[in-house]
């Protein structure tokens, strides 16, 4: 009986000691992958701001060269930016169907859809007002509340998008 007694504490410790480390690596597989979403999400948010981000400034910098904020720089300098601003144009036509893919397989919700779609259509109005001034204005200045409209709506619209991704986020992180 000492002999089989033994030999059944030796299997149940055996399998118990089995189904500790089963469960941990579980949980440490889940966790990694929770990591790695978060990872994965943060990224896909960073390029869309980054795109954004860009985007903002370089209308914001070519409105105020419509403006004569900068009728005091060197030729060249003006130049280089409405270079910037030319090269981050074709950026964003480039890049905003690849971030549009990110916001459907991140963040596929409706809500941070609609956001995005509204952002995105807020972008595109601004910057078309702000060609439409700098064309408009070459060699003269554009007022300086100019697409002061199509700016507040894209930073409105900014806005939402935001939430709709600090929201999404933190839903991530909380597996």
């Amino acid at each position: 009986m000492t002999g089989s007694t033994a030999l059944i504490a030796v299997v149940v410790t055996s399998l118990a000691s089995y189904l500790i480390q089963l469960r941990t690596k579980s949980r440490d597989f889940t966790l990694a992958q929770v990591q790695e979403r978060s990872l994965q999400t943060r990224d896909a948010i960073m390029s869309i701001y980054d795109l954004l981000a860009r985007m903002l400034k370089a209308k914001e910098e070519q409105l105020k060269l419509a403006q004569g904020y900068y009728d005091d720089f060197p030729r060249d300098q003006q130049q280089a930016i409405v270079n910037e601003s030319n090269g981050t144009d074709q950026r964003w036509r480039h890049d905003k169907e690849s971030s549009e893919m990110l916001v459907y397989l991140y963040f596929g919700d409706s809500g941070t859809v609609a956001a995005w779609s509204a952002t995105k259509d807020a972008m595109q109005n601004y910057s078309q007002c702000v060609e439409r001034i700098y064309r408009k204005y070459q060699g003269s200045r554009a007022p300086e509340r100019a697409c002061d409209a199509e700016s507040g709506a894209t930073m409105k619209a900014l806005g939402s998008l935001r939430a709709h991704f600090v929201e999404r986020y933190q839903g991530v992180l909380a597996p």
